[in-house]
């Protein structure tokens, strides 16, 4: 849908760091920002690099298991060192998960 219709809206200083900042840590526009909100979406902040990197890496790991288990299927055997393996890097990636996203007691 092409925008063609335009609107000024002033703000004060404060109301446009503000929304500058909120529209900042979502990575959207201002514009884009003020559009989900006026149209009733919920608009979450963008997740962290660390986040990003952690879904990347699980994702990997799942295939891996998903691959053993296809190899399993179609021959009839586990390859049960790859698969510990694989478990292992689960294991570990949930571990550093919960470590960083853990509150300390």
């Amino acid at each position: 849908m092409k925008r063609t219709k335009a609107m000024i809206i002033r703000f004060t200083s404060e109301e446009l760091r503000t929304l500058t900042a909120k529209a900042k840590r979502t990575q959207l526009s201002r514009e884009e920002f003020c559009r989900r909100i006026l149209n009733g979406a919920e608009v979450k902040e963008a997740p962290s690099a660390d986040v990003r990197s952690m879904l990347r890496e699980l994702r990997r790991i799942g295939a891996n298991v998903n691959e053993v288990q296809k190899r399993a299927n179609s021959t009839g055997f586990i390859d049960a060192p790859l698969l510990r393996k694989d478990l292992d890097e689960l294991r570990n990636a949930t571990r550093l998960i919960v470590e960083a996203y853990s509150m300390e007691a």
